[in-house]
C-alpha cells in the first residue's frame, strides 16, 4: 500500500520533467523526418536553417550532395547582355522537401551596384534573401516546403548608374 504514493509520486515527477524539456512522444518521428512544420503552412524547423556540420538536419537535406537540385532557374537579361542567374533550388528527399534560391553572377559585379534573390513561400510570405557574391554562388537559407509553392525572386541594379534587371523562377509546389 505505502508504494502507490511513492509510485504516483514518481509518475508527477517524470511527467512534469518530461514536459518540462520537452520530451514527446513524437521524437522517434522527429529523428525520422528532420523537416516538418510548427505551424501547416507555416512555421517548420527547417525555416531559415543555414548548413552547420555535424547537425543531423544539415547533414540530412542541406549541402552538396544532398538531393538538391534546380528546379528552375531564371537570368538577368536584357536580350544583348546577361549578367547572371537565380536558381529556386529542391532537396525532394521525404525527409527534407526544402527550398532554398542561389543567384550566381557571371564575372565581377561593378562598384555600386546592388543585387540579389530571395525564396518566398506563398502560403504566408515567408521569404529569405541573400546579396550577390562577387566571387561565386550565393545561397539563401531554407524553406519547409511540403504541399505548398514557393519561388525565387531577383533583382540586380548593374552599377550605381546603370540599369536594373529583374527575374523570377516559376513557381514550385511540391
Amino acid at each position: 500500500m505505502a508504494l502507490k504514493p511513492i509510485r504516483a509520486l514518481f509518475m508527477t515527477l517524470l511527467l512534469t520533467t518530461s514536459m518540462f524539456f520537452g520530451v514527446t512522444g513524437t521524437a522517434e518521428a522527429h529523428d525520422q523526418m528532420p523537416c516538418h512544420w510548427e505551424v501547416v503552412g507555416d512555421r517548420s524547423y527547417c525555416d531559415n536553417h543555414v548548413t552547420q556540420p555535424g547537425d543531423p538536419v544539415s547533414d540530412q537535406c542541406f549541402g552538396p550532395h544532398n538531393g538538391e537540385y534546380a528546379k528552375y532557374t531564371a537570368e538577368f537579361n536584357d536580350g544583348s547582355l546577361n549578367i547572371g542567374y537565380i536558381q529556386l533550388l529542391y532537396n525532394g528527399k521525404d525527409a527534407c522537401r526544402t527550398v532554398a534560391a542561389v543567384i550566381v553572377m557571371n564575372g565581377g559585379i561593378p562598384a555600386g551596384s546592388n543585387c540579389y534573390v530571395k525564396v518566398e513561400r506563398t502560403s504566408d510570405g515567408q521569404a529569405y534573401r541573400v546579396g550577390a557574391s562577387p566571387n561565386g554562388a550565393a545561397f539563401t537559407a531554407s524553406l519547409y516546403d511540403a504541399d505548398v509553392e514557393s519561388y525565387a525572386w531577383g533583382y540586380c541594379k548593374w552599377g550605381s548608374n546603370g540599369p536594373a534587371y529583374t527575374a523570377q523562377t516559376g513557381r514550385w509546389l511540391t
